[in-house]
């Protein structure tokens, strides 16, 4: 639990620096006469509060009970993290600093978070991947966001796996939304 804590603590004390600096940083234009401009404390209030509200709102939480931050939208951190200029500097660090790492723990228990949770019967079809190579595949298929192989995998096992009348409340459409859910809800776990 004080692990956990120190990490949300190190989170927010890298956002709040980054968002802070941002109040010190002097923009250099690369024009002929090599003028700088100093953003107005309104303007970086307003870029520290556009920060706030992307990292607490729009791509993540943080969690009360486990007092984790959330990824929620791991493209748009991403997507973040490649802009130019001081937002992607943020968004980099950010994105390799804290997304990465955290991702990264247990693929095998992410694997079977999301294979449980998006399929009927997922714990039957979860049994069946182990001790072969699909889980590994699976796992591999989720990590590099190839997400139609990992589909595909769940829905090949399930096939093979089910009874017919177990495979008739097989629904790919909520196979695939649950896939897409869980692959993001997933990664905390």
């Amino acid at each position: 639990m004080t692990h956990k804590l120190i990490k949300v603590s190190m989170v927010f004390i890298m956002i709040f620096g980054l968002l802070f600096s941002v109040g010190n940083s002097i923009y250099a234009s690369e024009t002929a006469t090599r003028q700088t401009a100093v953003l107005s404390e309104q303007e970086q209030t307003e870029q520290a509060i556009e920060s706030l509200k992307f990292y607490l709102e729009e791509a993540g939480h943080v969690d009360l009970a486990t007092k984790r931050y959330v990824v929620t939208d791991f493209y748009a951190l991403k997507a973040r993290a490649e802009l130019p200029g001081d937002i992607g500097l943020e968004g980099k660090f950010i994105f390799e600093n804290y997304v990465l790492p955290s991702m990264t723990r247990d693929l095998g228990a992410y694997a079977a978070c999301v294979v449980i949770n998006s399929v009927p019967f997922g714990g039957i079809i979860w049994d069946a991947l182990q001790g072969r190579n699909m889980i590994e595949i699976l796992t591999n298929a989720l990590v590099s966001h190839n997400y139609g192989k990992a589909v595909d995998i769940i829905k090949d096992i399930a096939a093979s796996v089910l009874k017919p009348s177990q495979l008739a409340k097989f629904n790919v459409a909520v196979v695939v939304a649950g896939v897409a859910l869980n692959a993001i809800s997933c990664w905390g776990t």
